[in-house]
């Protein structure tokens, strides 16, 4: 017979089964054998357990804390005793309360600081509206008045702040920049010749 002929000089490989590849001419095995060569990783619990990953509390939005899986043993290792799954579930629903209570004290932490951060805002846009239409149009009146001081105490609105101090130290002496400039120039020609006078006269000694 033709196919009996092709069959026994040549053994195509089987089915691929968990990567492998086993010949055809290999006895037959039974599940529980073949189970036992795959890699635990690549096997599926008998029965996972999945919790809920997320839960509002007080108004706040916990994240998923719970992303780790309670899981049985794989098949081909021996199960757990009922004190061990005992033991191992109070310490994982120990573990995800631990991890919940740190996500909520954090959001409340970051709500807490996000809420101050609005109040300093509001209050830098009240006061710069305060700068802009009472005292510095008016500044020679309101320079000298409690509330200009206790605004000032608080900090300088960043839009206002250089007006502010512009009309505050003033220009007595009507200082304009080519004047500056001269100044500048004058004071550095002073610094050199004083460094040039010291080191001649170590020279010297």
């Amino acid at each position: 017979n033709l196919f009996t002929k092709k069959s026994k000089e040549e053994s195509p490989p089987g089915w691929k089964l968990f990567g492998r590849i086993p010949p055809r001419s290999l006895p037959h095995r039974q599940a529980e054998e073949i189970t036992l060569d795959v890699p635990s990783h690549q096997q599926k619990p008998d029965r996972p357990v999945f919790l809920s990953t997320s839960k509002k509390q007080q108004g706040l939005e916990v994240m998923s804390t719970t992303a780790l899986i309670l899981e049985s043993r794989p098949t081909n290792l021996p199960s757990k005793t009922p004190e061990e799954v005992e033991k191992h579930r109070q310490q994982y629903e120990e573990m995800v309360e631990a991890a919940k209570r740190k996500e909520l004290k954090d959001l409340k932490l970051k709500k807490k600081q996000l809420q101050q951060q609005r109040k300093l805002e509001d209050q830098m846009m009240a006061a710069a509206r305060v700068w802009d239409s009472e005292i510095l149009p008016c500044w020679e009146s309101m320079k000298m008045a409690k509330k200009t001081r206790d605004l000032w105490w608080m900090g300088l609105p960043p839009n206002v702040r250089g007006r502010v101090w512009q009309l505050a130290i003033g220009n007595d002496l009507n200082i304009t920049h080519a004047l500056y400039d001269i100044c500048h120039e004058r004071a550095e020609e002073r610094i050199r010749f004083v460094e040039e006078e010291g080191s001649s006269g170590a020279g010297y000694a």
